[in-house]
């Protein structure tokens, strides 16, 4: 028989003292992760995660994508587990390219499809520092080779912004 655990009634398995939490900002705690993480499973819990991962792609729509991965608190002083931005995160660096990767392996061609038109279309992440330093170095080095500013604007998207990050650990990390 399945029973599904309530939040409250869960006995921690691994002792407070365990936890490495230098540098960790108190909203970041694993405990709220993991707590906000068990509620999206509880969310999926009646038709699989698999098939709440694809229904939500499935909605082509961003908002509602980003609200059924925002896990606000539990109780009512409790504070939001998974906020809008990481609901953000999750989408594009977990539920998208799932879903992408589950549509290929069972060929259903709109899955992938989906996944892809998001992903394309979805928003720009919050701002990091990688992010950052790569449009830096990348303006510094349009301006200091060629002598000519580029004015024109970057549009900042998901997309780009992972472009970024991969150019970042490519060619800037560590140099």
């Amino acid at each position: 028989m399945e029973t599904k655990a309530e939040p409250g009634n869960i006995s921690p398995v691994v002792s407070a003292n365990a936890w490495h939490l230098f540098r960790v900002r108190p909203n970041n705690h694993p405990s709220r992760r993991i707590t906000g993480m068990a509620e999206l499973l509880n969310r999926a819990w009646d038709v699989g995660l698999v098939e709440w991962s694809s229904a939500l792609v499935s909605t082509e729509n961003i908002a509602a994508i980003k609200n059924a991965l925002t896990v606000a608190g539990l109780t009512k002083d409790a504070e939001t587990s998974i906020g809008a931005s990481r609901a953000a995160d999750l989408a594009v660096n977990v539920v998208l390219p799932f879903v992408h990767s589950w549509g290929f392996i069972t060929k259903i061609t709109a899955l992938p499809e989906g996944a892809l038109a998001l992903y394309r279309a979805w928003p720009p992440l919050q701002e990091n520092a990688l992010t950052r330093e790569t449009l830096r170095v990348i303006n510094f080095r349009t301006v200091g080779v060629s002598g000519i500013t580029n004015e024109s604007e970057f549009k900042r998207t998901a997309r780009r912004q992972q472009g970024l990050i991969y150019l970042y650990k490519k060619h800037f990390q560590g140099h």
